[in-house]
């Protein structure tokens, strides 16, 4: 079994619409990761969407909320739970291009980062 190098975390509330693409783009990394998607108590079919996504994906580790903890909570539950050395997160209506992650990691292998972020104007 490969390593997990990187623990992926998504916090989504009712974002049934977008997470699919958000673990595509995930999936379309190639390095080895787990991807936890935490939903924070969603009134949509954002779970049902998760376990959809998760039957044939086992690198997806879905947790379901049974109390409303906000983005933060939610996120801090997704570290809680993570194996990889390296923790990335990932909003449910974002998406990464291709190799976002390799480059990342090897940048900060290169340059002996422990943390990187990105910052654009938007």
């Amino acid at each position: 079994m490969t390593q997990i190098e990187v623990s992926v975390i998504t916090p989504v509330r009712n974002g049934g619409k977008y997470i699919k693409n958000a673990v595509i783009s995930v999936e379309k990394q190639a390095y080895p990761c787990e991807h936890i998607i935490v939903d924070d108590f969603s009134g949509d079919d954002t779970w049902d969407i998760i376990l959809q996504l998760s039957q044939d994906r086992p690198w997806i580790k879905p947790i379901k909320l049974k109390k409303k903890t906000g983005p933060i909570g939610a996120r801090n539950i997704g570290i809680k739970n993570s194996k990889g050395r390296y923790i990335a997160f990932l909003d449910a209506d974002d998406i990464w291009l291709p190799g976002k992650l390799k480059s990342q990691i090897s940048f900060m292998r290169a340059s002996g980062y422990v943390f990187s972020s990105l910052i654009t104007n938007v």
